[in-house]
């Protein structure tokens, strides 16, 4: 049931157009999944989630090396242009402050990440124990989030970042001598 609901809301929540894309899992480890979606117009996207009690959680990097945070809440009902603000903590550490807003779900929000930020999350994320996600505006309480398993799904992520990502080239690598570093 979780692969159900989670790739349901994976799917609308991967790429603009979500009945086109077709979404892999790659790795599970224990509640983290990793995944790679794609769409026939060239699209693509990395992510690790995880959903338990009616809660969701997602890092996601697409194939322009943007990154994102999706939080999703079953019972949340977020207006258009709502704005958000989230903290990450991880171990008693703060790690990003960040402005969230909706999306065309009113049951999710989506944060972009800075290429630091990104990293440093995904750093905190790997190695930490326990992360805590606070909602700075609105009611929503506190999210304890158990980072067991991070470390090796992270591994898997990274993997799919390298391997599945199309490569971002300035010249034609199927001409030889096509390009010069000078």
């Amino acid at each position: 049931m979780r692969w159900f609901a989670a790739g349901v809301l994976l799917a609308t929540a991967c790429v603009a157009h979500p009945a086109a894309a077709e979404l892999t899992y790659l790795a599970e480890v224990g509640p983290w999944d990793v995944f790679y979606a794609s769409e026939p117009d060239g699209r693509s996207l990395c992510g690790i989630s995880q959903f338990n009690n009616g809660l969701g959680f997602l890092i996601k990097v697409n194939n322009v090396r943007e990154a994102f945070i999706h939080l999703s809440k079953d019972s949340w009902a977020v207006p258009a242009g709502a704005k958000v603000h989230v903290g990450f903590v991880v171990d008693g550490r703060p790690v990003l402050d960040l402005p969230i807003l909706p999306t065309d779900r009113p049951t999710m929000i989506e944060g972009n990440l800075l290429p630091e930020q990104a990293a440093g999350l995904i750093d905190r994320f790997s190695l930490g124990g326990h992360m805590q996600v606070r909602f700075l505006t609105g009611s929503e309480g506190f999210w304890d989030v158990p980072l067991k398993g991070t470390y090796r799904i992270t591994q898997h992520f990274l993997r799919c970042l390298s391997e599945r990502l199309q490569p971002r080239q300035p010249f034609d690598a199927a001409l030889p001598g096509s390009s010069q570093p000078f």
